[in-house]
C-alpha cells in the first residue's frame, strides 16, 4: 500500500517546478504518454505549462532539502482565508497555483503547483504531478516578484532568477505571468507551513488506482495517466495494456483523501483496495 506523502519534507528539485510552472514529467510518465499518445493523437495537443521550463530547461535535476516540522498535522487546502490585509502584497503561508489550458470540451490540460512565501523572503515550489519541490527567495518590488530559485547540489552551487509580473485581485487571489503570455492563478490555502499540507501526487495515485483496479477486476490495467479536471479532481485514466488502448475505467481522485468515484459513481477509496 503506497503511503501517503507529507509534502517536503525532503525532496529533489526538479528541473520544471511552478516557480513558475510544473515539474518535468517523471520518465516513466514519459514512456507511459508516449505510448498513450501513439493511439489518441489529442495527447499532442497538451502544451508544457511552465515558466522554469521555458527559461531555464537545461537545468540538472538536482536534490533540495527543506526542513521537517516538528510535529505533523493535517491541512486538507480547502478553507482558504489570507491572513494579512494589503492586497498589494504575498501573504505569507501557502498557495495553490492553476496553470491551465483549455481548450473547451475535453481538451483542458492543467499544472497544478503549491507555493510557500515566508516571512523572511524565503519559500518553497511544490509540484502536484511529481511530489517534487525546490526551495527559493523572493522580493516584491511594486508590481515585480523576482524569486530565486536554488537549484544547488552537493557538486555545485547554482541558482535561477525569475521575474514575474503580479496582479493581486484580493487577499486571497492573485495571478502571476510573464511576457511571454504564460499565466497562473493563485488561491491562498493556509498559513500553515507547507511542511503541514498532506496531499497525494499525482503520480502517485496514478500507482494506487492501478493496483486498487487491478485486485478489483479480472481484465487487469497496464497503463493509468493522471490529470487534473475542472472540478479540482485528480482523474485517472485505466488502459487495458500499451498495446491495445482501450480504456477500462476512469476514477475521479480527491487529492487530500485519495477518495472517489469510477465511472459508474460507484465510492472508491484507494487506500482500501479490495482484498485479492
Amino acid at each position: 500500500m503506497m503511503k501517503k506523502i507529507i509534502a517536503v519534507l525532503a525532496v529533489a528539485a526538479f528541473v520544471g517546478c511552478t516557480a513558475c510552472g510544473a515539474v518535468a514529467e517523471s520518465s516513466s510518465k514519459k514512456e507511459k504518454k508516449a505510448a498513450v499518445s501513439a493511439a489518441e493523437s489529442s495527447e499532442t495537443a497538451k502544451e508544457e505549462t511552465s515558466v522554469v521550463s521555458e527559461e531555464s530547461s537545461a537545468q540538472e535535476t538536482v536534490t533540495v532539502e527543506d526542513p521537517a516540522p516538528e510535529e505533523e498535522s493535517s491541512v486538507t487546502g480547502q478553507d482558504p482565508g489570507g491572513n494579512y490585509e494589503d492586497t498589494d502584497s504575498i501573504g505569507t503561508g501557502v498557495w495553490l497555483s492553476v496553470a491551465a489550458n483549455d481548450m473547451g470540451e475535453d481538451e483542458y490540460y492543467r499544472n497544478d503547483t503549491y507555493y510557500e512565501f515566508r516571512e523572511d523572503g524565503t519559500g518553497y515550489a511544490l509540484d502536484q504531478y511529481s511530489g517534487k519541490g525546490v526551495g527559493f527567495e523572493y522580493t516584491l518590488n511594486g508590481s515585480t516578484l523576482t524569486l530565486v530559485l536554488d537549484l544547488s547540489d552537493e557538486y555545485q552551487d547554482a541558482k535561477e532568477t525569475l521575474d514575474i509580473n503580479v496582479n493581486f485581485i484580493n487577499k486571497d487571489n492573485m495571478e502571476f505571468s510573464t511576457d511571454t503570455g504564460y499565466k497562473e492563478d493563485l488561491t491562498y490555502l493556509t498559513d500553515e507551513p507547507i511542511a503541514y499540507l498532506e496531499v497525494y501526487p499525482t503520480s502517485e495515485l496514478e500507482d494506487m488506482s492501478q493496483e486498487y483496479f487491478n485486485a478489483s477486476d479480472g481484465r487487469g490495467c497496464g497503463i493509468a495517466l493522471g490529470s487534473i479536471d475542472r472540478d479540482d479532481l485528480i482523474k485517472i485514466t485505466l488502459y487495458e495494456d500499451s498495446d491495445k488502448f482501450e480504456v477500462v475505467d476512469t476514477y475521479k481522485i480527491d487529492r487530500y483523501t485519495a477518495k472517489g468515484t469510477d465511472s459508474k459513481g460507484n465510492q472508491i477509496d484507494l487506500l482500501d483496495p479490495p482484498k485479492i
